[in-house]
């Protein structure tokens, strides 16, 4: 169901090389196409007699779930967290080069960091928290509710229960989950806010604003890529988020510390 909803298709219609994807190493567009046929992330896995079980929680057959990868509680922090901050990076990009007022991992007023924060229309601070989820999680299905974009609606819900005693006291600020699902699909509420960040380009009069289709494409690589080095933990290819893809520049990005080597994802510019 999540697969069948407008941007888990958007990848499909990129160029390899196009750079608002990200220039996608072939390695990657390898996993991202074995994910959407919902193949097993390596060849041999097919030749070998008997289950393969995950070999990083240890629990989970890779032959009854090839997506295990996607909700597997084991996964490597540091492919979940890139694809996380990838997307993050995208759209603090798309703020600054709009000339709308953005900062990094803002707090509320309650202390509570979130991930982006935006100067809106009327002076308001709106602050964003950015999560992918899988719709396809034990969790997710156990639940029972197979709607589209059951999984995103869920856990934008989650977010606000957990911020509750915070959200219910804020003046000048706003509070909004924006989630996307790892098949690249979001919600109709994280979509307004990709909008408010392509309008204000042109409420700046900016010569060449980064536009809404700019912002999801290159956000559905992000998640995409992000998809593909987590897949490779269950014995695919050994990848990397700049392999032939992403130029480690030794640039410190706004999350790494000063003078570290840092690897963003490339510009939308």
């Amino acid at each position: 169901v999540s697969y069948a909803q407008e941007d888990a298709s958007r990848i499909w219609l990129a160029r390899p090389s196009a750079k608002r994807f990200g220039f996608i190493h072939s390695s990657h567009w390898e996993q991202i196409v074995r994910l959407r046929l919902g193949l097993m992330p390596a060849p041999w896995m097919y030749l070998r007699v008997g289950p393969i079980v995950c070999r990083l929680c240890n629990r989970v057959d890779i032959k009854m779930d090839p997506s295990h990868f996607l909700h597997c509680p084991c996964t490597r922090r540091k492919e979940i967290l890139w694809g996380h901050d990838a997307v993050c990076s995208r759209l603090y990009d798309a703020a600054l080069k709009n000339g709308l007022p953005v900062m990094w991992t803002p707090q509320l007023e309650g202390g509570e960091a979130t991930d982006v924060g935006f100067v809106i229309d009327g002076g308001k601070f709106l602050h964003v928290d950015v999560s992918i989820v899988s719709a396809v999680a034990p969790s997710k299905v156990a639940n029972g509710d197979l709607k589209p974009l059951s999984a995103a609606k869920q856990a934008a819900l989650l977010k606000f229960d957990k911020y509750s005693y915070i959200v219910g006291c804020l003046k000048d600020e706003i509070f909004t989950p924006m989630v996307f699902e790892a098949s690249g699909a979001f919600p109709k509420e994280t979509g307004i806010i990709i909008k408010v960040l392509a309008e204000a380009g042109k409420a700046n009069m900016i010569p060449f604003p980064v536009t809404r289709s700019m912002i999801r494409d290159s956000i559905a690589a992000c998640i995409q890529v992000r998809n593909a080095l987590a897949k490779c933990q269950q014995g695919g290819p050994q990848l990397s988020a700049h392999a032939g893809a992403f130029v480690d520049r030794g640039q410190a990005s706004p999350r790494s510390p000063q003078g570290g080597k840092a690897a963003p994802p490339p510009s939308l510019s």
